[in-house]
């Protein structure tokens, strides 16, 4: 949903995030323990978005491009 709204404009009239992962640089570094990287929930979170491969996650990441949201976005957590 916030993806959705902050990176396809003119798509969306409203958006609801219960949740929702919004700053993927950050959920990156969080998959990281204190005892190394947890390789298959990094596979994992980049075969899901498309993210494999990628260095600069804040050109796709919702909290990095907020400011293009144009629709209202109900955030629940």
């Amino acid at each position: 949903a916030l993806a959705g709204v902050t990176l396809q404009q003119q798509t969306y009239r409203c958006a609801v995030s219960v949740a929702g992962l919004a700053d993927l640089s950050a959920f990156t570094a969080w998959m990281s323990s204190p005892t190394g990287e947890d390789r298959r929930a990094v596979t994992f979170f980049q075969a899901l978005t498309g993210t494999a491969g990628r260095r600069d996650l804040k050109e796709i990441s919702p909290a990095d491009q907020a400011e293009r949201a144009d629709a209202p976005i109900l955030l629940i957590h």
